[in-house]
């Protein structure tokens, strides 16, 4: 079995209770699948009702123990429909309600106090987004807020007028080190490495790439909190994947975090679809039962509610898993908002490495030194470009990316050149430490 590191795992939250009328039958149902896919306990009385059921005793037991999820509409108001049964025990008993608009009916006044998100006239997508948005429980942040005012104590503290947030000054020249760009104190990675093979050649170099990742996600430059970091070491079941990847994604701030998912180890392509397929430690070759579809990946990727993903995938034909790169099967689904990175083509084997697998080496090269005269903040397209260069330039297979939804700003650290360039170097005499190259 594989050995899932995690800490500090979140409590389960209470069973979700869908109140509505039933002229949003439709919305109701869609609401409970999408919630239920996504892990929710969800109880929807057309589900569970039979004959003979006390509607009020029914509602009681229902709603105790439950947050409420109320589909507000012009049925919903009705003063003689079932429903007000259930938000008046609601109001009264002090349980968390979350209003969702289905319909541009105005709410009535006792409505109108709370904030009640709309899903008319959205998409699909963006209705799930809402939708899991509305039902997450506030959670208080897990690194502390900056300091509003100024450090040297001089002028006034920055301004709140008009709405508008206080102008960033630009930091003088020195050895402080810039924070973590946004979205990842709120993220989570699942980073899944297989290097020991029952029926294939043990890749040593994988588990010491994944090693070395994991210390620059917890760096102060990246700040990934460590109870965030789920890592996968040889897994022999494909189902551990999917499963650590599904808590991954439920510890990512919906919304607002980065998720990152990290895959290394053989890679195969399926004969049928022309899709990648990742290997376990028991996958056999010629076997393709015996591996995960990397098209579940993307699905499981691709329906969460996380706004910001960044795939990386170091395999053998690992281009396989781009959309342009899928083969003749269908074309499968799109994965918005995202950054994928992979370190070969459809068609090509990837390079092992002695200390490091090639393309994570790349990678980390780039992390641990920068990119010269790049930007103050390497984001998802510097970093691959910069890895690209390195692979180009020593001989080795040329690495492919997928961008959708401005998935190529996705911010991952501070760019340590920027700050060593600053610096000179201690080991150069005086008169070389301030030469201009």
């Amino acid at each position: 079995m594989a050995d899932v590191v995690e800490q500090d795992d979140d409590t389960s939250s209470p069973p979700l209770y869908i109140s509505y009328a039933p002229d949003d039958t439709g919305w109701a149902e869609w609401i409970a699948w999408e919630l239920d896919a996504a892990g929710y306990q969800v109880r929807l009385d057309r589900w569970e009702r039979s004959a003979g059921d006390n509607a009020i005793q029914r509602i009681d037991a229902a709603l105790r123990g439950s947050r409420v999820i109320a589909l507000l509409s012009a049925a919903y108001y009705e003063p003689l429909r079932d429903v007000v049964l259930e938000w008046t025990a609601v109001f009264a008993s002090g349980e968390r309600l979350i209003p969702l608009r289905v319909d541009d009916t105005e709410p009535p006044p006792l409505f109108r106090a709370l904030v009640t998100p709309s899903l008319v006239g959205l998409d699909p997508q963006e209705a799930r987004r809402v939708l899991l948005r509305a039902v997450v429980p506030p959670r208080r942040p897990h690194r502390p807020p900056p300091f509003p005012g100024r450090l040297d104590g001089a002028g006034d503290a920055p301004s709140r007028q008009s709405g508008q947030a206080p102008r960033a000054e630009a930091a003088p020249p020195g050895d402080t080190e810039p924070g973590p760009p946004p979205g990842w104190s709120r993220g989570a990675a699942l980073l899944t490495a297989v290097h020991t093979y029952q029926s294939q050649p043990d890749v040593p170099s994988a588990a010491q790439s994944l090693a070395a990742l994991r210390e620059v996600l917890l760096s102060p430059r990246v700040g990934l909190p460590a109870a965030a970091i789920r890592v996968l070491d040889n897994p022999t079941d494909p189902r551990e994947i999917l499963d650590a990847l599904d808590a991954t994604i439920d510890r990512a701030a919906l919304g607002d975090g980065t998720l990152f998912f990290f895959y290394v180890g053989h890679g195969a392509v399926s004969p049928v679809s022309g899709q990648l397929l990742l290997s376990t430690a028991d996958s056999r070759p010629h076997t393709p039962h015996s591996y995960l579809d990397f098209a579940q990946i993307r699905d499981q990727i691709a329906y969460s509610a996380v706004s910001r993903r960044l795939v990386v995938l170091d395999c053998c034909f690992s281009g396989a898993a781009l959309d342009v790169l899928a083969g003749s099967g269908p074309v499968p689904a799109v994965i918005e908002g995202s950054y994928v990175m992979a370190s070969s083509a459809a068609t090509e084997v990837s390079r092992a490495g002695d200390r490091f697998t090639a393309f994570t080496g790349a990678l980390l090269e780039v992390l641990a030194d920068g990119l010269p005269n790049g930007p103050a903040i390497l984001d998802a397209e510097a970093l691959f470009q910069g890895a690209r260069q390195i692979c180009l330039a020593r001989g080795w297979p040329v690495p492919q990316r997928q961008v959708r939804s401005s998935g190529d700003r996705i911010p991952i650290t501070t760019n340590p050149w920027r700050r060593a360039e600053r610096r000179p170097p201690t080991d150069l005499p005086e008169e070389r430490r301030h030469a201009r190259p």
